[in-house]
């Protein structure tokens, strides 16, 4: 059976393509350095969001069971906040050759890693309906 782990795993370069491909998109339209700082924050988001989809293999990420593990809300804001101040403070902009971004491509940088949901969510539902969920044995003591 093929588990979400190794599914996802494969998604690795999807992922890299997509990021190239939102980079190729940017430089395009905006420059090298708006590219750089697209192809860096869409493969950010990209982690992100897999950290959120990965907490279980069959359940859905839009349970609230995922939102009660304190530390892992403490890491995945501080994810977020190293996200933006990565794009938007000048001091990281030097240091890492990027710059701010407007909010139309801000917009692509988010919509674009978020297809990871909708594939994690339709195969989670592809594994729930494919392979029952095993009941606990009751043993012949308590018969």
């Amino acid at each position: 059976m093929v588990t979400l782990d190794v599914a996802f795993g494969r998604a690795g370069k999807p992922e890299n393509s997509v990021t190239v491909g939102v980079a190729w998109y940017l430089d395009d339209r905006y420059g090298a350095s708006v590219a750089r700082t697209g192809a860096l924050t869409v493969f950010s988001i990209f982690n992100l969001v897999f950290s959120f989809t990965a907490l279980d293999e069959r359940r859905t990420m839009f349970t609230l069971e995922g939102f009660a593990d304190r530390k892992f809300l403490l890491t995945t804001g501080m994810s977020i906040a190293a996200i933006v101040m990565g794009t938007e403070l000048d001091v990281f902009n030097r240091f890492l050759q990027t710059t701010g971004l407007t909010r139309a491509q801000w917009g692509v940088c988010l919509i674009v890693p978020l297809s990871v949901v909708l594939l994690s969510e339709l195969w989670k539902w592809y594994l729930r309906r494919r392979t029952p969920v095993r009941q606990p044995e009751t043993s012949a003591a308590h018969a």
